[in-house]
């Protein structure tokens, strides 16, 4: 009896743990879970970063809800076969590392559904979030949303721990299940910030794009050669380009076997009559 009764305290207790780490709830939209990330200042940027993301400023966006998690195998292929669009798919001869990745008949390797989709372009990842109604974060909102209310360096808080992110020396080093990796969590309560896979944003990427950002709803450049992706993967090696200010980018064209995204939904504004 005693061991039953210490049993449900240990429970109780890890729940409300958790509900104190995580406290923003969840919300179901077109049967994808979001998190509602209030509007307001955030941080952006780092004084310590690379020159790109070094200067360190204070940004304003508005509300918006974010996916929890990224995208998995299982939501694209409901696009896939909503749409008829292109399964993710590169030609073995000519990419013979994407061949364990590769869709067959529209539909994903076996005993893939769980894990976040990959071999995607920005194209791609545009075209399934608007057939949800959404878009691809601003690396902005992307940046609010993984540093959570603290301004945490990683998902998880401001010290490196390898024990938590899915990255080059893990102890996975392979694509795993976008719901299952509980130490990279923002206060938030977004899944998988800094590894499993990178992710696309809205803008295009530029340098110097902090020396004149808008100090409101930044969305970058008018035009650019490459798209912004934000976060680490299971392909990361170096810690630094796993912090939430990290910057990166890919050229829109690319599919890669550790880039995938997830989706930010607006939030619609009541008229006041």
């Amino acid at each position: 009896m005693k061991k039953i009764i210490f049993g449900l305290l240990f429970i109780l207790f890890f729940y409300t743990a958790c509900e104190k780490q995580h406290p923003h709830k969840s919300v179901i939209i077109d049967d994808v879970e979001m998190i509602k990330i209030p509007g307001g200042k955030f941080t952006m940027g780092c004084d310590t970063a690379r020159i790109d993301a070094r200067q360190m400023h204070k940004v304003y966006v508005d509300e918006f809800y974010i996916d929890r998690y990224e995208v998995t195998n299982a939501q694209y292929k409901k696009f896939i076969d909503a749409t008829g669009y292109p399964a993710p798919y590169l030609d073995p001869k000519e990419y013979p590392w994407a061949e364990p990745f590769n869709w067959r008949e529209n539909s994903f390797p076996d005993g893939t559904a769980d894990l976040p989709v990959v071999l995607v372009s920005w194209d791609d990842a545009m075209a399934y979030a608007q057939w949800r109604g959404c878009r691809l974060p601003t690396e902005a909102e992307w940046e609010k949303a993984a540093r959570g209310t603290k301004g945490n360096l990683f998902s998880w808080g401001n010290e490196w721990d390898s024990l938590k992110v899915n990255y080059q020396f893990s102890a996975w080093r392979r694509l795993i299940p976008a719901d299952s990796l509980v130490g990279d969590v923002s206060n938030y309560g977004l899944f998988d910030i800094n590894g499993n896979v990178r992710e696309w944003c809205l803008d295009w990427y530029r340098m110097d794009a902090y020396k004149n950002s808008p100090k409101k709803n930044p969305q970058g450049p008018e035009i650019g050669s490459r798209k912004v992706v934000r976060g680490g993967s299971w392909k990361t090696f170096d810690k630094a380009r796993m912090t939430n200010f990290f910057r990166n980018s890919e050229f829109p064209s690319t599919k890669t076997i550790d880039l995938g995204f997830r989706c930010v939904k607006e939030v619609v504004k009541q008229s006041q009559n």
